[in-house]
């Protein structure tokens, strides 16, 4: 049985783009990077929305970056909160497997359990 091959083969694809003008290849290339820019800074937004909301988090994030140049200090911020959020997401993980429920006072943003599911549901154990 042959396979089928999609409705854009590679010749169609490379005459696709060899038709379009350079400002179109640009405006195409700008849109892209505009919109990974964009979901790079509502993601920060929500991580910053998060911290904010638990006081214990923000003590130990500020605390990490207290030796930060004040250039660098924001970035470092939303890396060191995204960091946190992680262990906190594998912390709730660790604690629903070891006593079959979740019992866990901080939930990390939406975000991170997004991530997660992409690629389906996660299995349950």
């Amino acid at each position: 049985m042959p396979r089928s091959t999609g409705s854009f083969r590679r010749t169609d694809l490379y005459g696709y783009y060899q038709e379009l003008s350079k400002e179109q290849l640009v405006r195409k290339l700008m849109l892209g990077k505009m919109q990974r820019s964009e979901l790079t800074q509502r993601r920060s937004q929500e991580i910053v929305a998060w911290v904010e909301e638990h006081p214990e988090i923000k003590t130990k994030v500020e605390e990490r970056i207290r030796n930060v140049p004040a250039e660098n200090r924001q970035r470092a911020f939303i890396n060191a909160a995204k960091t946190e959020a992680m262990t906190q997401g594998m912390r709730r993980s660790a604690s629903s497997r070891e006593f079959g429920r979740r019992a866990v006072p901080i939930r990390p943003p939406p975000f991170i359990s997004q991530e997660r599911t992409r690629s389906g549901p996660r299995p349950r154990f």
